[in-house]
């Protein structure tokens, strides 16, 4: 259903003005880089969290954005 979701997105706009956009790489940078750092340093300091917890929520905020649209 995402990918339903994310192909109607992308077909509706220019393909050209998805990479000339410098918000588009400051939202993919975030999402993909920033988020994930920010949930593993937050789970490591978690000692309350068995091993396999962190690394759930540490592999959750890497998955690709559409993944995460409900």
């Amino acid at each position: 259903m995402c990918m339903i979701i994310l192909g109607m997105r992308l077909s509706a706009s220019r393909f050209k003005d998805i990479f000339t956009r410098p918000f588009v790489y400051a939202t993919a940078s975030f999402k993909l880089i920033v988020f994930p750092l920010f949930a593993f340093v937050l789970v490591k300091f978690m000692p309350f969290l068995d091993p396999v917890a962190k690394a759930t929520v540490v592999v959750l905020a890497t998955v690709p954005a559409g993944a995460v649209i409900e």
